[in-house]
C-alpha cells in the first residue's frame, strides 16, 4: 500500500482480510476509491484468482469504479483488458456490465444494482451505497 497515501479510516478498510465488511458512511469520504485499491491489489499483487462483482445503486458510479480501477492497474503497472459487456437476462433485461480483466484471469465485474444480475455468479461481491440499491432486501 503505497505510505501516506489513504487516510487512517481507508488504511483500516484495505488491510481488513475479514470475509464481510460493512461501513456506514457518508458520500465523496474515498472509501470506495480505497476498496478500488484493495480489489485490484487482491487480484494482482496477491495473485487472488476470484472474479469480484461491484453492484452500486447507479450506472455512473459503477463506471467510477471501473475507472479507479483501471488507474490502480496502471499505477500498479499490470497489463489489463477492459470491456463493456451488454448483456441481456432470461426475462429479456438489457444491462451493461464494465469488465476488467486480470492477467491470471481474474475479473472484476461492475455494474447497477438489479438482483437478477447476481444469479449462478461466483466470486467477491461488492454491494456500494447498499441502502440506495432499488431492492436491497433481494441484492442480499
Amino acid at each position: 500500500m503505497p505510505k501516506g497515501y489513504f487516510l487512517p479510516y481507508q488504511q483500516a478498510w484495505i488491510t481488513d482480510e475479514s470475509n464481510a465488511l460493512i461501513s456506514e458512511k457518508s458520500r465523496r469520504i474515498g472509501l470506495t476509491y480505497a476498496d478500488s485499491y484493495k480489489t485490484c491489489r487482491d487480484r494482482n499483487l496477491i495473485d487472488h484468482r476470484r472474479d469480484l462483482w461491484f453492484s452500486s445503486a447507479d450506472e455512473s458510479a459503477a463506471v467510477e469504479y471501473a475507472l479507479y480501477c483501471r488507474q490502480w492497474c496502471e499505477l500498479m503497472e499490470v497489463v489489463v483488458s477492459h470491456v463493456t459487456e451488454q448483456l441481456e437476462d432470461e426475462n429479456g433485461y438489457k444491462y451493461n456490465n464494465y469488465v476488467i480483466v486480470f492477467p491470471n484471469g481474474s475479473r472484476v465485474n461492475c455494474m447497477t444494482s438489479n438482483p437478477r444480475r447476481f444469479r449462478s455468479k461466483g466470486g467477491d461481491v461488492v454491494l456500494d451505497e447498499f441502502a440506495w440499491h432499488d431492492e436491497p432486501g433481494q441484492m442480499l
